[in-house]
């Protein structure tokens, strides 16, 4: 083998290693739980936390009723 296809290989070896870390690291910095947290509770998507010692989530404009 010649010096230059050890390092095209290297080279490869490492893209594809960035390649999956990035992969994590994208994947990582997404939230867990889709929604907000309001108290206790995560309100749904679409809900928003109107009172966070209650717990309670409305729609975006709705008012907030126990």
């Amino acid at each position: 083998m010649t010096r230059r296809n050890i390092s095209l290989k290297r080279v490869t070896s490492l893209l594809f290693i960035f390649g999956l870390l990035l992969m994590g690291v994208l994947l990582l910095a997404q939230p867990a739980c889709p929604g907000e947290e309001c108290g206790e509770v995560t309100c749904p998507v679409g809900l928003v936390c109107c009172n966070p010692i209650e717990g309670i989530c409305a729609r975006p404009g709705d008012p907030c009723i126990q």
